[in-house]
């Protein structure tokens, strides 16, 4: 009677051990936004706040003028380096940001969150359509923009049409008349044609950057993308899109080709993470 009693101990016993072992191995602990009536315990924990910036605007090449950038990040995903059973923390809520370039905004800021645990941690983060871009009633629609935008980025501008003068054409005709390159230009008013272009991406991109250390208190994790990396590959795949459509007037670059070098992946590739006391 003693035997079967210390065996059914020991199996309780097991049964829970396992039980906590498959709690804590691979788990993801989603990270609610902090109240604002948080208590003085909470002090000692990391508190972060995610801030996107885009740098890189001043030494865009001629050709292109971004005017509007839309990301929908899902996700952001900080894996401890260290060894605690498992665990990665994300974001709770998705974060749809929407720059507007053409009026100088380079930074918005997402919701505070709390971590349970300081040290260092490997940052990931993923875009992708929001939810609600698959309903044609439900598009993005970015602050102060006449077209509504969906899908992981969008991006609004223009690029630089060349310009045919009557004594270029004479250089170049050999007989044959030769076309003015877009009919769809448009003067800015400064002698130089421009032409508007939209591009959206539904690809879902999940793309991890470097670690960073998380600390005790107020800290800003800071994602900056370099558009000038970025346009640096984009700009010519967009023109050729752009030369490649007879379409007069906003032109969608969307699938021409130039997402490859332009789409969404590229985008965070320029991009880098890092963390600062707030």
């Amino acid at each position: 009677m003693k035997e079967s009693k210390a065996i059914s101990i020991v199996l309780v016993a097991l049964v829970a051990l396992v039980g906590i072992l498959a709690v804590a191995c691979g788990e993801v602990a989603v990270l609610e936004p902090v109240d604002s009536d948080s208590s003085d315990e909470q002090a000692e924990v990391a508190t972060v706040t995610p801030e996107f910036r885009i740098s890189g605007l001043e030494q865009m090449p001629e050709e292109l003028l971004l005017e509007r950038l839309g990301l929908s990040v899902s996700e952001i995903r900080l894996e401890p380096l260290r060894d605690t059973g498992g665990f990665a923390y994300t974001t709770s809520d998705p974060i749809e940001l929407a720059f507007n370039i053409a009026e100088g905004e380079d930074a918005i800021r997402g919701e505070t969150v709390e971590f349970p645990e300081t040290g260092r941690f490997l940052v990931s983060i993923r875009l992708e359509p929001p939810a609600h871009s698959s309903d044609s009633t439900g598009d993005m629609q970015l602050e102060g923009s006449e077209t509504s935008l969906r899908g992981s980025l969008n991006l609004e501008g223009k690029v630089r049409d060349e310009i045919v003068t009557p004594e270029s054409v004479d250089d170049q005709n050999d007989g044959n008349p030769l076309p003015y390159p877009f009919e769809r230009i448009k003067d800015d008013g400064g002698g130089d044609m421009w032409t508007p272009f939209t591009l959206t991406s539904d690809r879902v991109v999940f793309y991890t950057f470097s670690d960073v250390e998380l600390v005790s208190g107020d800290q800003i994790l800071t994602f900056n993308f370099d558009m000038q990396d970025w346009a640096t590959s984009a700009v010519h795949p967009i023109i050729d899109a752009v030369e490649r459509n007879d379409y007069d007037g906003v032109v969608d670059v969307t699938g021409d080709g130039s997402e490859s070098t332009s789409g969404p992946e590229a985008l965070l590739e320029s991009g880098t993470v890092s963390t600062a006391l707030d």
